[in-house]
C-alpha cells in the first residue's frame, strides 16, 4: 500500500498568463492554505512525471481525502495563498529558469458536472484558443503525438508545446512558450484521475521592458467525483510589475480569479459542446 503523504490518512487548467495590468496595490490576499493542501500541491507536482506511479497515486488519495472532508473544497473554491515550490520539484524541468525563490502561488478547486472524458476533451485535444477566447490574440499548440489518443486513455501521457500572444490593457503584447503534460493516473481508491502541468520554457516576452515575467509553473488534478468532477489548480509564479502599483497580495488574487474564470470557461465550452 502507498504511503501516506502530507498528513495521515484518514482526515475525513495554466495556459492564461495572469494579467499584468492588475491594478491590486488595495486587493486582500486569498487565505493562506492549510499546510497538507500546500504539502500536497507540491508533493504531487514533483512527483508528477515518475514511471512509477506508487508515490503519485498516494499524494492524489491523500489530496481527494483533504478535499472531501468537511468544508475544505467550499473553502478552496474561492482560493488560497500557497508557498513556493521546492527546488527539487523542478529539476529536470527544461526552462532557461531553473528557480523557485521568489515565485508567488495560489491554489483554488472548482466542481464540475462533466465525466473525466468531457474534461480531458476540452483541455487536452479540443482548440484551447475556442475554450477560452477571450484570453488570446494567437495560441498554438503542438502534441508529439496524436491527440485524440488521450481521452479514451488509448494513450496514458502526452505532451505539447505551446506558443502564445495576447495583449493586456490592450497595449502590452506578452508572448509565452510553454510545456505541457498531460498523463492519466489510475488508483484503486479513486479510479482514473486526469493530471495536468506545464511551465515557462524561458521567460516571457513583454514589450514593456519595466514588466518581467521570469517563471510560472502550472498544476491541474481533476479527480472523480460521483459521476462529476473535481478540478484543482495551483500556480507558482515569479514577475516584476515595474512601477505599476501592483502588490504581491494582489497578484496572488488576480492568479486565483484567473484560474477561476479558466474553469468557467471549460463549463461554458462543454455546455455548447
Amino acid at each position: 500500500m502507498a504511503a501516506s503523504v502530507g498528513y495521515a490518512r484518514p482526515m475525513d487548467t495554466r495556459y492564461r498568463l495572469v494579467p499584468l495590468l492588475v491594478l491590486a496595490a488595495a486587493c486582500a490576499p486569498p487565505a493562506e492554505a492549510p499546510e497538507q493542501l500546500e504539502d500536497l500541491c507540491t508533493y504531487v507536482f514533483t512527483h508528477f512525471d515518475d514511471e512509477d506511479p506508487e508515490a503519485l497515486e498516494a499524494g492524489l488519495v491523500n489530496l481527494d481525502a483533504w478535499l472531501a472532508n468537511g468544508d475544505n473544497l467550499a473553502q478552496t473554491v474561492e482560493g488560497y495563498q500557497i508557498s513556493n515550490l521546492d527546488q527539487a520539484a523542478i529539476e529536470g524541468i527544461d526552462t532557461s529558469t531553473q528557480k523557485v525563490s521568489g515565485l508567488v502561488g495560489a491554489a483554488v478547486a472548482k466542481e464540475h458536472p462533466w465525466s473525466l472524458r468531457d474534461m480531458a476533451v476540452a483541455t487536452v485535444t479540443a482548440d484551447w484558443a475556442e475554450v477560452v477566447p477571450k484570453n488570446y490574440d494567437v495560441y498554438e499548440r503542438t502534441f508529439t503525438k496524436d491527440k485524440s489518443c488521450f481521452p479514451d486513455r488509448d494513450c496514458k501521457r502526452i505532451a505539447a508545446t505551446a506558443y502564445a500572444e495576447a495583449k493586456f490593457a490592450g497595449l502590452i503584447e506578452v508572448v509565452t512558450r510553454n510545456r505541457i503534460q498531460f498523463r492519466w493516473v489510475e488508483s484503486e481508491e479513486l479510479g482514473w484521475v486526469l493530471l495536468h502541468r506545464s511551465w515557462l520554457t524561458e521567460p516571457a516576452d513583454v514589450s514593456l521592458d519595466s514588466i518581467a515575467v521570469n517563471a510560472q509553473y502550472f498544476l491541474a488534478v481533476t479527480l472523480p467525483a460521483s459521476g462529476d468532477t473535481t478540478r484543482m489548480m495551483a500556480t507558482w509564479m515569479d514577475a516584476d510589475y515595474g512601477a505599476l502599483p501592483v502588490t504581491e497580495d494582489g497578484a496572488k488574487r488576480e492568479i486565483v480569479k484567473s484560474m477561476s474564470k479558466q474553469g468557467d470557461a471549460i463549463d461554458e465550452w462543454l455546455a455548447e459542446n
